[in-house]
């Protein structure tokens, strides 16, 4: 009897089980929920995942590679999506001390820049511009630091800052003999004057910017100094020689040119042709190296190391520093 009971228990367990299994109403499956992450910055490469549809964090680099995104970008697109300006200038600031040399942080820098410049604090904006052209960047953020460089550029100090002698024009005198007495140039003499032309009366006091003149170049600041009894009157931005090219020690100034001709490897290349990259002035101090000027479409390579060893300068700033060098007196000291 009781092993009757047993059975008939059994039995009913199982029926109940296969009715629950194939005759009652599934239960409602719930679908699963997709977070999306941050919206990624404009241009970032982003793949979607088939299986949930979602883009997948990190972003992947927009340079061609597949490596996640670096700490410092992921900072700058944040920065990017950001309202308020305090918060997007600190986020903007940690991508730029992440990686201060990299792609994303001279990008940071080049941003702080342009929030200055909007600002116009044009000292702040001129320091994350330079901050910006010591990084590695995309040519079209170089292109545009460059410029932004040259436009908030300070203004050059006027000749007052040099020290000036008085002379008094004798018999027999030229600008050209008086120049030579002092170690200075005739185009010196006129600009301290206000002179248009070389004529000169017996009996004019002029004054007179003595020389020599002397130049410093620091390779790590990219930094190019006129000097005055070595004293620095004048501090001016420079491009230098990629891989190092630019020489280091100290020379004498050789020779002078106005609108000099270029020999490349294409031959000789006058100086009104656009291939000619020396601009309107060469001073020559060791061999085939010297300081020269630069186009305007080659304004970004200042701060850079670009050349073929020669020290480029801004053109208005190359004409100035011309007028105060002499050939065979005046330094050129490159340091690293």
């Amino acid at each position: 009897m009781a092993r009757r009971r047993l059975y008939v228990f059994g039995t009913i367990i199982v029926l109940g089980l296969l009715i629950g299994i194939f005759c009652l109403p599934k239960g409602v499956e719930q679908p699963e929920v997709v977070v999306d992450p941050e919206p990624p910055a404009p241009g970032d490469v982003v793949v979607v995942d088939p299986v949930i549809g979602a883009p997948p964090l990190p972003p992947l680099r927009t340079d061609g590679g597949s490596q996640p995104a670096s700490p410092a970008q992921l900072l700058v697109i944040k920065a990017r999506q950001q309202t308020l300006p305090q918060t997007k200038y600190k986020l903007l600031n940690k991508a730029y001390q992440t990686d201060p040399r990299g792609r994303w942080g001279g990008q940071a820098a080049a941003e702080m820049g342009d929030i200055h410049t909007k600002l116009n604090n044009t000292e702040k904006a001129r320091l994350w511009y330079g901050k910006a052209s010591r990084a590695s960047l995309v040519p079209e953020t170089d292109a545009r630091v460059g410029a932004a460089l040259t436009t908030t550029a300070r203004p050059r100090p006027p000749l007052s800052s040099i020290k000036l002698l008085t002379y008094k024009v004798q018999p027999g005198d030229s600008l050209w003999k008086i120049a030579r007495r002092y170690a200075t140039s005739v185009g010196a003499i006129k600009k301290a004057n206000n002179l248009t032309k070389n004529m000169i009366r017996v009996g004019k006091t002029l004054r007179i910017p003595k020389g020599p003149f002397d130049i410093l170049v620091s390779k790590s600041k990219h930094t190019l100094q006129l000097l005055q009894d070595n004293k620095t009157v004048k501090i001016y931005r420079v491009g230098l020689g990629r891989d190092n090219g630019t020489p280091t020690g100290s020379f004498v100034v050789n020779s002078k040119l106005i609108d000099p001709v270029w020999y490349s490897n294409e031959g000789r290349i006058p100086a009104d042709d656009p291939r000619n990259v020396l601009g309107s002035r060469w001073i020559g101090f060791s061999g085939r190296i010297g300081i020269h000027g630069t186009r305007k479409s080659e304004a970004g390579t200042i701060g850079k190391n670009m050349s073929d060893g020669c020290i480029r300068m801004l053109d208005a700033d190359v004409k100035e520093l011309y007028g105060f060098i002499v050939e065979g007196k005046s330094k050129v000291t490159v340091v690293e």
